[in-house]
């Protein structure tokens, strides 16, 4: 949570964050979070939690606090960051929670200005070489490389250089 008060560093909501809120807020009657990390993780927040006073509730509310999207102008280049993507057919300003924590394949329909970049769809299950992609005639960046796959990694990209950063899939820890 500190890292998120740094100069420059946006950290958006994603569809995990997602769920655990919804867990922890709401109840989870499907088990999506378990289903999806939640069944390593539930024990170790919950040993986190008891740690000190109030933390759960900071916690929930940091996650609930986070936004949906982030849109910036860099050299009049207009950029909509988002966890996992948008609806082609409604404008920026429409788009939904469920698409933007949830939605794969927009980009093969995005025809517009405003780069759009995201994660959520590790680019191996399109077939494609761990690291980060602009995809064709198309205004759009997938950056999630499969960290979770044996030779995945975590990647970032610097919009202004379009020079990427990926971690060695090697590493373990």
């Amino acid at each position: 949570m500190n890292e998120s008060k740094k100069p420059n560093v946006i950290v958006l909501r994603g569809n995990h964050e997602q769920m655990m809120l919804d867990f922890y807020v709401n109840g989870d009657p499907t088990w999506t979070y378990g289903n999806n990390g939640g069944k390593e993780t539930e024990p170790k927040m919950n040993a986190w939690f008891n740690e000190e006073p109030g933390l759960k509730e900071k916690v929930l509310n940091f996650l609930d606090s986070l936004p949906l999207y982030h849109r910036i102008k860099i050299k009049n280049k207009e950029y909509f960051i988002c966890h996992a993507g948008i609806n082609p057919k409604n404008s920026l300003d429409e788009q939904v929670a469920d698409d933007l924590l949830w939605t794969r394949g927009f980009y093969k329909y995005y025809h517009g200005e405003t780069t759009i970049v995201v994660g959520h769809t590790p680019v191996q299950y399109l077939d494609l070489p761990a690291k980060p992609i602009k995809v064709p005639s198309r205004n759009v960046y997938l950056i999630d490389t499969g960290s979770f796959f044996d030779e995945g990694r975590i990647s970032c990209i610097d919009l202004v250089s379009g020079r990427v950063w990926r971690s060695d899939p090697k590493v373990k820890d």
